[in-house]
């Protein structure tokens, strides 16, 4: 399980960036360091591995590197993205309800 980054500030901008390259990693926490507005998340790993877990816990942004020689890496990655589409319609659907009546006090 990947180790989390406390929650952003409420100002900050919450990046969860999952890669498993090492330079790439370097990379995305030099230009992330510049500014101070971004709270940034880096998990070491694959999609295939963690794609599940991420964007929880606040995120705004998930960046995720991708092998797309590695069918199976694409086929979790199309996995995770059907059940956050599904999330997400449930979760729209549930706010459009309408709020039931207030029960009346005798």
């Amino acid at each position: 399980m990947p180790k989390h980054a406390n929650k952003a500030a409420p100002n900050k901008t919450r990046v969860e960036v999952l890669t498993a390259d090492p330079e790439f990693e370097r990379a995305v926490r030099d230009t992330f360091a510049i500014g101070g507005k971004i709270d940034l998340d880096v998990v070491t790993g694959t999609v295939l591995a963690h794609g599940e877990e991420l964007g929880r816990d606040g995120v705004t942004v998930v960046v995720a590197e991708l092998d797309a020689s590695d069918e199976k890496e694409m086929v979790a990655r199309i996995t995770a993205a059907k059940k956050e589409k599904a999330a997400l319609k449930k979760a729209r659907a549930e706010a459009a309800k309408p709020a039931a009546p207030a029960k009346k006090r005798a």
